[in-house]
């Protein structure tokens, strides 16, 4: 089903690919929705329409039947049935007339509470609820209160409700705690065999301002011929947690620590993630270091993976860091900042390069009293400390996966699969809309190609629109026990290293390159704490689903933080860009909020029509149009608070 077959006719499609899927059921508030497949036999979504959902409910896996591609060409089917409930309780809002209305947009229908089953729930409380299947295919969804958090107007019921909604536990286990609370406070001197003593050396860590924890720290020198030496040295959380520990289960079971506003859910307890783990200055911290040898031109030469223990010599924030890269301050630190900035150039020039995508978006930087009351809401600015600890950090993920993969190590590995050439396809007749092009028709897609596009559209007012597009027909990078390649970075192996504080997989990378450099397993107890092969495509699926879940869970709070700030200013007019056009009319992002909203077709004047060959909303009459990346002014004239969604008119 390449892109081809696009533009057949229905029937001729329904009558020559009609087969089942197997996949997970996503809904939308429109009471229709997506059957994702599962496996590489159907790698594309199949839509379904309200009345082809059957008993489905979001999150269900489901198996369904092709029926026919459409003339644009989406594939729709029909759930033939429903092979597993998710089970999984929802969150919304109780209402007066006893339902709840769900948060997840996936859910289209109300939740009907019926009596007795409320848990003293009242009108505006933010609630779980256990649903019950429907009986049939359209009968009201019922369902049972379990948890009550609170009135919806409290930032803090609001939090509770995202822990539950995404299931993230707050409270360790007491066993993990205890186990926490036994592990010394100090480096003690017995702690110190077989390590390589970089007390002394200009090592220091480089973090936002309001970091909760500091587990990477830096040092770079000038190498004789050109050059540079380049120290990454991140904290040995493995020797305080022990595999198959107490401490060690609930961080496999956590995955990641999520970072909300006002508070962050560790992956570990605060003695080990702010106290022993942490690379505070002044302190002595065992570490993991890897000193990396890199040529003139930024290819990697050699790489050293060790034990250590360090002495920051100072915690600069990113805005610190920035401005010793650009001045002239006298001293070691800042003598230091600036060597690391030139080595860091160097790995950004070698990065382009061999054609690697940079695709990040603008994310946004919200602040919040203690309570979850939002004081300020902006785009985060990423500048030039940023980018030089991002580079470090890339550099060593590599060396560390390249060293796993020479010594035959299982492990862990961050892959990032090419993207599926239907979605690849359908991004460049978009494309055409801007007069660009990827590729050659005949050539195979390279990572070079996306990169040239986005550095030819850098200056255009579509660049935002294309580099969400292209991101979009992307695969998402996941966690692999085999070395597949990274896409975006082009990289042919790739591994997460550098925070095992706070990610799961990068302390099981820690353990697998301990038992990748043993030569005397006695002088080096770690060494044989390898980890199972057999546990680790189920330990990476599991890591793969526990970081888009707290991605979610952070992206899912500051939307409804920031729409309940901008509730309270409605009818005001703000600055705008039209980020994406389509038959519903335009969807903006807000100049100085990190917000988006809808400008329904409804609020336009009448007589604009979407206009696919130019992608833009045209005036019949007029000839006045909306294009992407066009200014304008729009007034705010409805919040949902229900869902954090905005809709303005122009």
């Amino acid at each position: 089903m390449g892109r081809a077959t696009r533009g057949r006719d229905r029937t001729e499609e329904g009558a020559s690919a009609r087969r089942l899927i197997r996949g997970r059921f996503e809904g939308r508030r429109d009471g229709d929705g997506w059957v994702i497949p599962e496996g590489q036999d159907a790698a594309e979504d199949l839509h379904i329409t309200q009345g082809r959902l059957g008993r489905a409910l979001p999150g269900d896996s489901v198996e369904a039947e092709i029926a026919f591609r459409t003339r644009r060409g989406r594939l729709e089917g029909t759930v033939v049935r429903v092979l597993a409930r998710s089970g999984k309780r929802v969150v919304g809002q109780f209402t007066a007339e006893r339902t709840v209305a769900v948060w997840d947009e996936q859910w289209a229908r109300e939740i009907v509470v019926p009596s007795g089953s409320s848990g003293n729930a009242r009108p505006g409380d933010l609630v779980e609820v256990r649903v019950r299947p429907p009986a049939a295919p359209g009968r009201p969804l019922l369902g049972t209160v379990q948890s009550l958090f609170g009135g919806s107007e409290d930032p803090r019921a609001e939090l509770r409700a995202v822990l539950a909604r995404f299931d993230i536990r707050e409270e360790f286990p007491p066993e993990a705690l205890a186990q926490a609370d036994s592990v010394p406070r100090s480096v003690g001197a017995g702690d110190l065999a077989g390590r390589q003593d970089l007390r002394g050396r200009p090592i220091l860590t480089m973090d936002p301002a309001d970091a909760r924890d500091h587990d990477d720290a830096i040092e770079a020198a000038r190498l004789p011929g050109g050059g540079y030496r380049i120290g990454v040295h991140i904290a040995d959380v493995s020797h305080h947690v022990p595999p198959g520990s107490p401490l060690d289960r609930e961080a496999e079971r956590r995955g990641i620590s999520v970072y909300f506003p006002e508070r962050a859910v560790p992956m570990l307890p605060r003695a080990l993630s702010s106290g022993i783990c942490s690379l505070v200055p002044g302190e002595d911290r065992l570490t993991r270091s890897v000193t990396l040898s890199i040529a003139p031109d930024g290819r990697l030469r050699e790489a050293r993976c060790y034990r250590s223990v360090i002495r920051s010599a100072a915690r600069l924030t990113y805005e610190e860091g920035a401005r010793l890269l650009a001045g002239a301050d006298r001293g070691v630190i800042p003598e230091a900042v600036r060597v690391m900035g030139r080595a860091a150039a160097v790995l950004s020039g070698a990065r382009r390069d061999r054609g690697a995508v940079d695709l990040d978006l603008p994310e946004p930087a919200v602040t919040t009293d203690p309570n979850g009351n939002l004081l300020d809401a902006r785009y985060a600015e990423r500048n030039d400390a940023h980018r030089l600890v991002e580079e470090f950090m890339l550099l060593a993920n590599q060396a560390v996966a390249e060293r796993l993969r020479t010594a035959g190590a299982p492990a862990l590995h961050r892959i990032h699969a090419a993207p599926d050439e239907v979605r690849i396809g359908r991004f460049e007749d978009l494309l055409t809309a801007f007069g660009e092009r990827l590729r050659s028709p005949s050539e195979p897609l390279r990572p070079a190609h996306c990169a040239r596009l986005l550095a030819r559209i850098e200056s255009r007012p579509e660049a935002p629109f294309l580099r969400r597009r292209l991101l979009r027909a992307m695969r998402k990078a996941e966690y692999s026990p085999r070395g597949e390649g990274h896409f975006a970075l082009a990289l042919p192996d790739y591994t997460h290293f550098t925070s095992p504080i706070r990610r799961y997989p990068d302390l099981v990378v820690h353990r697998a390159l301990a038992a990748a450099l043993r030569e005397d397993p006695a002088a080096d107890p770690e060494a044989a704490s390898g980890p199972a092969s057999e546990t680790l495509a189920e330990l990476a699926a599991a890591s793969s689903a526990a970081e888009r879940r707290a991605e979610a869970a952070e992206r899912t709070l500051v939307k409804r933080r920031i729409a309940r700030m901008l509730a309270g200013r409605l009818g005001e007019v703000f600055a705008a860009h039209i980020a994406e056009i389509g038959r519903f009319g335009l969807e903006i992002t807000l100049d100085e909020i990190p917000a988006r909203g809808a400008v329904p077709l409804s609020l336009l004047d009448a007589g604009f029509r979407f206009d696919r060959r130019d992608y833009a909303l045209r005036h019949r009459a007029t000839g006045r149009r909306y294009r992407i990346g066009g200014a304008l002014e729009a007034q705010l004239v409805r919040v949902d608070r229900l869902r954090g969604d905005l809709e303005f008119a122009p």
